[in-house]
């Protein structure tokens, strides 16, 4: 590969200053970002444990499964006793 002219990497040298700019002010962004997702995932914990707590309390050790339905955001439960709670 032939040399980079000067100006050439004057021009490069100036774009990968523009990255690097770019790039430290999209980090504090991708920290909160994830700081949002724990914070997610902690809430769906939180709400899986109470859920789990209730059906314990009110119907047994029982089998609970979950399904994966199809255009819902949240998958559906499916009790032992056959009975169903959808999103």
């Amino acid at each position: 590969m032939k040399q980079l002219s000067k100006e050439v990497k004057k021009i490069l040298q100036s774009k990968w200053k523009e990255r690097l700019k770019l790039y430290a002010e999209a980090d504090p962004l991708h920290a909160e970002a994830d700081l949002l997702y724990a914070k997610a995932n902690q809430l769906w914990a939180e709400a899986d444990l109470l859920w789990d707590e209730t059906v314990l309390k009110f119907c047994g050790d029982i089998k609970l499964e979950w399904e994966q339905r199809e255009n819902k955001v949240s998958n559906a439960c499916i009790l032992e006793s056959g009975d169903i709670f959808e999103p």
